[in-house]
């Protein structure tokens, strides 16, 4: 083990657990994480309002292959694993704040609305807010992790 790691043993409720944490994996499972799922989530947005106009006026028409039901399938499925991590490191080990989650968990069911039952302008509008509420989530969620009272030594 390097020196930059240490093991930590603890106790949660009935169970020991231990855990290698380094500083490396801090910068993996802590803010960056969120710069990185905020830019995700954006793109997301970004995605969802700009492929149905691309495709709908036959604009750049050698990147329509964007408007494949994978790509959205890819963008929310990295979303949601990104949120998933920070967002949940966030408030275990930083923060103990639900409005990140909460605004991440609005934020995903507006994109399942807009993908499962609205195939319409009203669908995309819905998908694009989404997609921003989750890149908020992860504003919110690196503000908070920043200005916590535990971690300050």
């Amino acid at each position: 083990m390097n020196s930059s790691s240490k093991i930590k043993v603890g106790r949660r409720g009935n169970d020991t657990y231990f855990s290698v944490i380094s500083r490396s994996m801090k910068k993996i499972m802590g803010y960056d994480m969120d710069v990185v799922g905020a830019s995700a989530s954006f793109l997301c947005a970004v995605h969802c309002a700009l492929v149905p106009l691309i495709v709908t006026f036959g604009l750049l028409s050698g990147v329509s292959f964007l408007a494949d039901p994978f790509y959205d399938v890819v963008f929310i499925g990295s979303s949601m694993f990104l949120a998933g991590i920070s967002l949940v490191n966030g408030y275990k080990n930083h923060h103990r704040s639900l409005r990140p989650l909460t605004v991440a968990l609005v934020g995903f069911t507006f994109i399942a609305l807009g993908h499962l039952y609205m195939h319409d302008i009203l669908g995309d509008g819905l998908s694009v807010l989404g997609g921003l509420m989750v890149a908020m989530a992860h504003v919110l969620n690196y503000k908070e992790c920043r200005t916590c009272k535990r971690c300050r030594n």
